[in-house]
């Protein structure tokens, strides 16, 4: 179920995405899954696309638009220009800063800063 969350936002039960200059705030609760969805020019519908945490060297590198993992899942809607990753089941150590990559062979790539301050669900029982 969706609702208004202002001109710049989309919330759902699950999460908040917000935009602003290059940088995007995505809410989530532990053990639920986030969408975070990073925009792109047009002219690199077909370059790779990925998330990393930040600095975002290789070894840094979450998951890649061709290949999706257990926690990591991607989605790159060509005709938008949105690459989204869904992060699943999250966990208390996956909030932090977060990059979206655009990978340009030969140049620098292009990096869209997500900042991901997770938001813990306390459950009625007390436990969270």
């Amino acid at each position: 179920v969706m609702q208004r969350c202002g001109a710049s936002r989309s919330c759902s039960a699950v999460c908040c995405v917000s935009r602003a200059a290059g940088l995007i705030h995505v809410f989530g609760y532990k053990g639920r899954n986030v969408n975070v969805s990073c925009r792109y020019d047009e002219g690199y519908e077909s370059n790779e696309k990925y998330m990393c945490n930040d600095p975002c060297g290789n070894k840094d590198v979450l998951t890649r638009s061709q290949n999706n993992q257990n926690k990591y899942s991607t989605y790159d809607n060509k005709t938008s220009r949105i690459f989204t990753v869904t992060i699943s089941d999250l966990r208390l150590d996956d909030a932090g800063k977060y990059k979206c990559g655009v990978n340009r062979k030969g140049r620098k790539d292009l990096l869209t800063e997500v900042n991901f301050p997770l938001s813990v669900l306390v459950q009625s029982d007390g436990q969270s």
